[in-house]
């Protein structure tokens, strides 16, 4: 294209042609920024860049403060502050250049109608040799809204300032929305030849291709900027957006690889690339987590994250690695010893994680965090009382902490005080009206003293909070189901299996419901679906002989309650004094 090759740079801050105005005595002159400036930056954020254009020149404008003042403010989309700053430069300086430029964008902002237009014409006449000028006027014609209009400003724009990568940019835009996009293309190249290793011009083309839906253009000329700046966040989430929207995850995947390879410390890139690797593919993570593991062997803080990755894809051994290295560097790093317990209980080695806890709080006797996991050690142990004592000590050290509080409620029940677990619940529910766990903890700590009526309300209340948890309306099932409400209590449990059709324990309460009522074909329907679905589920086959031993079909009792006790021996001291085994209990 001609224009790439003829012209001279005309304009580019109005060095050529200045504007110079006397300043009034109580008015100072910018003495740090320009207007022309403020302008190109503007309109270079408008593409979703900032070029970062060096350092600024003087102006002799005494609007020039109210008018970069104006810019910044349509820079932050603050369109009515704009236009306030507008009218205060034009008190000072009403035939300014500056002045008539920044209304024009204000206007273009807001409107985009003539006023704008009005504007950027008087402009043009003081400064008809001017390419900032004619990227305005662009603008104010309705830029990429209104390519038709704004086309021959841009091309005449790019023929005064070939040099301006910008001026290119907005060329190629206009060619490309005015459907020559073969031209459009010769003009985005140019544009990167003049950017050289600076990746503005390939961001801002590829954000324009990205509003236009071509995403696989828009990959690429991100790659472009990517290339050169391979430690740029902006341009590393953008690929990684693409890649993932587009379906090629590896892609997103070689992204974080090159970024880290350019920057090797840089710990958040690890831990970006091991969660894609996590979900996408999973065999990478192993060697990625080794790499970071070497170069950051004395960073107890990044050892933990490290740990706390392989924990999360159960690469327990090397999770454990990290965690203990992670203490022996810094024995007071309270989350590596968190993270050890949970790699313990993740195993079921309870003990173990006990000691390691126990290690922290003999570091920070008021780790809270620490005196909470080992308050829930205990309760998974059955040592109520050790568990009273930690959590009592976490409730002090976490004052406020709501799942502390309901632990702590929880070991109350488990230690036969109830009183103290209602007191410590019924004070959530006024701290955490909203929070649906502590009503249903409040609801359980009234079944536990048979107070079945408030069970009822506190469930309730959790089925009112959301009304689509399935195991709110388990609950409720068991206290009308208690309450000896066995319409309600069947409601209940339908609800629960509607939400969620492999709620086993709510198929076997309901199957017990209708036991109760002596409707035996109904039970034996919810049992029987029950072993569709887990054959090894015992209680069901137990409730099963049941239903059959009310039917008096005394050989389908019996098959089915041997097979009950051979996956569950404790059944047989249940069974000994089950009434629906009376019919057969002599045979």
């Amino acid at each position: 294209m001609r224009a790439f090759a003829v012209g001279c740079l005309i304009g580019l801050s109005f060095i050529g042609t200045p504007v110079a105005l006397a300043a009034p005595a109580d008015v100072a002159p910018a003495a740090d920024a320009d207007p022309g400036n403020a302008v190109w930056r503007y309109l270079w954020q408008r593409e979703g860049w900032d070029p970062g254009q060096g350092a600024p020149l003087h102006s002799t404008d005494p609007a020039a403060p109210k008018i970069i003042a104006a810019i910044d403010a349509l820079t932050q989309g603050d369109t009515a502050k704009a236009a306030t700053h507008c009218d205060e430069a034009a008190a000072l300086a009403p035939n300014s250049l500056w002045t008539l430029l920044a209304k024009a964008l204000c206007e273009a902002a807001t409107a985009g109608g003539a006023t704008g237009e009005t504007e950027a014409r008087q402009a043009l006449a003081k400064a008809p040799q001017s390419a900032l000028v004619r990227m305005v006027l662009a603008e104010a014609l309705g830029g990429t809204a209104a390519p038709e209009k704004a086309l021959s400003q841009w091309m005449i724009a790019a023929a005064l300032a070939p040099e301006h990568p910008l001026t290119q940019i907005k060329l190629g835009q206009g060619l490309w929305l005015n459907g020559d996009k073969v031209a459009a293309q010769k003009a985005f190249q140019y544009a990167l030849k003049l950017a050289g290793h600076q990746p503005t011009a390939g961001a801002a083309i590829g954000t324009f291709y990205l509003r236009q839906q071509q995403r696989e253009a828009a990959a690429e000329y991100y790659e472009l900027a990517f290339q050169t700046r391979p430690d740029d966040a902006s341009l590393i989430h953008m690929l990684e957006s693409l890649y993932i929207n587009a379906g090629q995850p590896l892609k997103a995947l070689n992204v974080y690889e090159r970024a880290i390879a350019a920057r090797p410390r840089v710990w958040p890139l690890y831990m970006r690339m091991a969660g894609l690797a996590e979900r996408y593919a999973p065999s990478e993570v192993p060697a990625l987590l080794d790499t970071a593991e070497r170069r950051f062997d004395n960073d107890p803080v990044i050892l933990t994250q490290i740990g706390a990755i392989a924990s999360d894809v159960r690469r327990f051994s090397q999770a454990e690695q990290a965690f203990q290295r992670a203490l022996r560097l810094d024995p007071k790093q309270v989350a590596a010893y968190t993270g050890l317990a949970n790699v313990y209980m993740q195993q079921n080695r309870l003990n173990d994680a006990v000691a390691v806890m126990e290690r922290a709080v003999a570091q920070q006797p008021e780790f809270g965090e620490g005196l909470h996991l080992l308050g829930v050690l205990a309760l998974q142990q059955s040592r109520g009382p050790d568990a009273v004592r930690y959590l009592e000590r976490a409730a002090k050290a976490n004052k406020g902490a709501m799942t502390t509080q309901l632990a702590l409620a929880l070991a109350y029940r488990a230690v036969k005080e109830p009183a103290k677990a209602l007191d410590i619940l019924k004070q959530q529910t006024e701290q955490n009206p909203r929070a649906i766990q502590v009503w249903l903890s409040l609801g359980d700590a009234y079944m536990d003293t048979k107070a079945y009526p408030s069970a009822i309300g506190a469930y309730q209340k959790a089925t009112a909070l959301e009304p689509l948890n399935d195991a709110a309306y388990y609950a409720l099932g068991n206290a009308y189901s208690q309450a000896d409400k066995s319409d309600d209590a069947i409601r209940a449990y339908q609800r629960a299996i509607l939400l969620d059709l492999r709620s086993l324990d709510a198929r076997n309460n309901l199957g017990n419901v209708y036991l109760r009522r002596k409707q035996p074909d109904a039970a034996i329907d919810e049992f029987e679906r029950i072993l569709t679905i887990d054959p090894g589920y015992a209680t069901a086959y137990y409730n099963l002989a049941c239903a059959y031993a009310q039917q008096h079909d005394d050989e389908a009792a019996f098959k089915l309650l041997d097979r009950a006790l051979i996956l569950d021996s404790k059944l047989r001291d249940v069974a000994r004094g089950d009434s629906d085994f009376d019919s057969i209990r002599q045979d």
